[in-house]
């Protein structure tokens, strides 16, 4: 069971939905929430130990601030989170489960991870390695070069670790993966990616002291390397050079954690809500991140665990998620110390998603793989000298897989439906670029009749409804109106809203209210700031037109693109 676990938790990296708008997140969540329900199976006649008494509490209490932020922050929203991100309460429902089985099943055999891992990790450096020579971005299967790294990072470090304590044929084996993987990781050129493997590499170094380690810890440091020098080019390579820590990605994050941060004080009770970063940040937005990214490239993460749960869920949730990684790595530590070499493996595995997760963005099959080992680490044995633990206690097994089961069923029933809604979304794109517009808006209507709490459903119908005018124009804005009653930060909704009421010819001042509105959802945005300054001066509302005016100037001046709105 543990093995065949450990297939489908790693394997979720390579899952690709062609047919659907969103291929990855939502079936590999629903596919992930389908083995947490077959792992609750194997509890049966275990319970768990009286020492995760304070990590259950712990996780207890943060699921229940994040319900609190999801009430209070816009619950249409929370449930699923952005389109292309599945960042909400489905997806933390799924991480606390990954995280229970951890701790219940998989801490009993963690090679049920580490060869899954091997085989998974060497198939992705193959797949980076072919997209880079073919002049590709080294994506592989994750749609992402920086999630790509991510989970390399937590692999590598996983497979280094189990090589340090494993010998012969199995260490050569394990060795050896953790080498590919480093290549594979090199070629992604990611820098938050290469601090996570680094802390995790000088961890174990530190942690187990074996001079036997010497050479696999060289290897896997030349194979980063010429991973990076060889095969990443200067794309890669060139992420090293300092000048380029004051510019391109690195300053744009530097200004998302300023506005972040921000986004944290305004709000540091309860955030702004799961799943709501991408509505909110905007108006925290500095004015040198929107001149980097010029061209309405808006942030939907924090590029940082932590801060991307104080800015959704508030300063409390942040604190108690610290304290629960806190305790998984003191005890992952004490129990390597006493040469436990399960929880070695899945210490070092945490360092490496701990590290990487300083800068990174959160994703299904990294999250999953994270809380498992995070799972593995808080539940080892307590090292030899100190007090012996109680027995488990039996009682506990019914109750933790009930919470499993619940946990699992929830995932997959939420996910099954995402999904299918999300294929009918997919469809309609299809049809509109066939030039099917009442074919596309119909299967817009589906989506939104499956899972009503996606904008991006809503926006899709509107587009096509602009082509065609009449009945179909008015039930888009009908639609809009609806979907802006469950999530009014949505600025893709205003937007499109000022648009539908703009091709309606309703009154200008109407429109102009509307583009205001959508203005003040997103103050640094171009397209919408220069379709607001037409419908402004159409309006004879001048002063407000030439104001916006003087602002766009002052964001393309800062961009570096001339002064001209």
């Amino acid at each position: 069971m543990e093995f065949l676990l450990g297939i489908v938790l790693v394997g979720l990296s390579l899952i690709v939905l062609p047919f659907a708008a969103d291929p990855y997140q939502p079936v590999r969540a629903l596919i992930a929430g389908a083995a947490i329900v077959a792992g609750a199976l194997a509890l049966r006649g275990r319970g768990l130990d009286p020492s995760l008494k304070l990590p259950a509490v712990l996780l207890g209490v943060l699921g229940v601030l994040y319900g609190a932020a999801a009430l209070a922050g816009g619950p249409a929203s929370a449930l699923f989170g952005v389109h292309g991100r599945y960042q909400g309460i489905v997806a933390g429902a799924l991480y606390v489960a990954a995280g229970i089985l951890g701790a219940t099943v998989l801490r009993r055999n963690i090679f049920a991870l580490v060869w899954p891992l091997a085989a998974v990790a060497s198939i992705h450096t193959m797949i980076v390695i072919v997209q880079r020579l073919s002049g590709s971005a080294p994506t592989s299967t994750t749609g992402n070069q920086v999630l790509a790294a991510g989970w390399l990072a937590i692999a590598t470090a996983t497979l280094f670790a189990a090589a340090l304590v494993s010998s012969g044929r199995r260490r050569l084996v394990t060795g050896t993966a953790a080498a590919i993987a480093a290549v594979g990781l090199g070629v992604c050129g990611s820098r938050g990616a290469w601090v996570g493997l680094v802390i995790a590499l000088l961890v174990a170094a530190t942690t187990l002291r074996s001079r036997k380690g010497a050479g696999i810890l060289a290897a896997v440091g030349v194979a980063l390397v010429l991973g990076a020098a060889l095969l990443g080019g200067p794309t890669a390579i060139g992420k090293l050079d300092p000048p380029t820590l004051a510019s391109g990605s690195a300053a744009s994050r530097w200004q998302i954690w300023r506005g972040s941060a921000a986004m944290v004080a305004a709000n540091p009770l309860l955030g702004v809500g799961p799943g709501r970063f991408l509505y909110e940040f905007p108006r925290y937005e500095p004015l040198e991140r929107a001149a980097i990214e010029y061209g309405d490239v808006r942030a939907d993460q924090a590029h940082g665990e932590v801060l991307h749960v104080a800015t959704e869920a508030g300063l409390l949730a942040a604190l108690l998620l610290l304290t629960l990684v806190g305790i998984a790595l003191v005890r992952g530590y004490r129990a390597s110390r006493s040469r436990d070499g399960t929880a070695f493996i899945a210490f070092v595995g945490l360092c490496a998603a701990v590290g990487q997760g300083l800068f990174g963005i959160t994703t299904i099959e990294i999250g999953v793989l994270a809380w498992v080992l995070g799972g593995v680490s808080i539940a080892r044995p307590a090292p030899a000298g100190e007090k012996h633990r109680p027995a488990a206690l039996p009682e506990s097994a019914g109750w933790t897989r009930a919470v499993l089961v619940l946990l699992g069923v929830s995932v997959v029933v939420a996910s099954a439906v995402y999904v299918s809604a999300d294929t009918r979304y997919a469809r309609g794109l299809d049809l509109f670029a066939a030039g099917q517009l009442e074919s596309a808006a119909l299967e817009h209507r589906a989506a939104q009749r499956l899972v009503p709490v996606v904008d991006t459903f809503r926006v899709a119908e509107a587009d096509a409804a602009l082509y065609l005018g009449g009945i179909p124009l008015q039930r888009a804005l009908d639609s809009l109106d609806a979907g802006l009653a469950l999530e009014p930060g949505s600025y893709d909704l205003s937007l499109a809203r000022a648009r539908v009421l703009k091709a309606l010819d309703k009154p200008v001042s109407e429109v102009a209210d509307a583009y205001v509105s959508s203005v003040e959802l997103y103050p640094l945005g171009v397209e919408v700031r220069r379709e607001a300054v037409q419908v402004l001066y159409a309006a004879n509302r001048d002063d407000e037109a030439a104001a916006m005016e003087r602002e766009l100037a002052r964001l393309q001046t800062a961009a570096g693109r001339g002064t001209s709105p």
